[in-house]
């Protein structure tokens, strides 16, 4: 069946259906009737476990780092979305001749970060707190498997109702092991918020 969008729910309205009655149903969504059809659908596919995805956000993110007493502050502009009851955050760092594309996971229900980097230089790690996670960091052809030590893992939404609403601050202290050595400590603030456009 051939789908097309409804405007105010992000939701599919089946094209076979016709056009008058699509009509109504936008008009019922301008007038605050309850979209019943796109929202069922929504539960449905929920209570079957299958994927529903949103829309990305464009985001604004301003990511401090502090490892013993150096700080470091960057922004960046990437894209957030909410699917599977977990939010992604997908953006660009780009440090002198090196380009790396970032993927941060946010599990609530497992309460744990994931972040991946993708590029020259390829790394991927897991915090919990209170756990040491492996992870590993890859740079040409060569393997290196890592372990971070999550002391303090707090994910808060600005607006106090999930952490999985816009806007989101991630914060976590991490020791680093590496050989089974400690190859620092640090500090992370991760603030994301919607890019407003006029």
């Amino acid at each position: 069946m051939e789908l097309s969008a409804c405007p105010h729910h992000n939701g599919e309205w089946p094209k076979s259906q016709p056009a008058a009655r699509a009509g109504a149903h936008t008009r019922d969504c301008l007038q605050g009737t309850s979209c019943i059809i796109v929202r069922s659908r929504e539960a449905n596919a929920r209570k079957a476990g299958q994927t529903v995805r949103a829309a990305k956000t464009r985001v604004q993110i301003t990511l401090q780092s502090r490892q013993d007493d150096e700080l470091s502050i960057h922004t960046y502009e990437g894209d957030w979305a909410v699917r599977n009851r977990s939010a992604f955050l997908v953006y660009e760092e780009v440090d002198e001749d090196r380009r790396l594309r970032t993927t941060v996971r946010w599990d609530p229900a497992l309460q744990e970060l994931k972040i991946t980097r993708r590029g020259d230089v390829e790394t991927e790690h897991h915090f919990v707190c209170g756990a040491r996670r492996r992870g590993e960091y890859r740079v040409s052809g060569a393997r290196l498997l890592m372990e971070t030590e999550t002391d303090e893992l707090k994910v808060t939404a600005g607006a106090g109702v999930s952490s999985l609403e816009l806007p989101v601050t991630m914060e976590w202290k991490y020791r680093l092991w590496m050989s089974e050595e400690s190859v620092g400590y640090f500090q992370l603030r991760l603030h994301i918020q919607e890019v407003i456009t006029r």
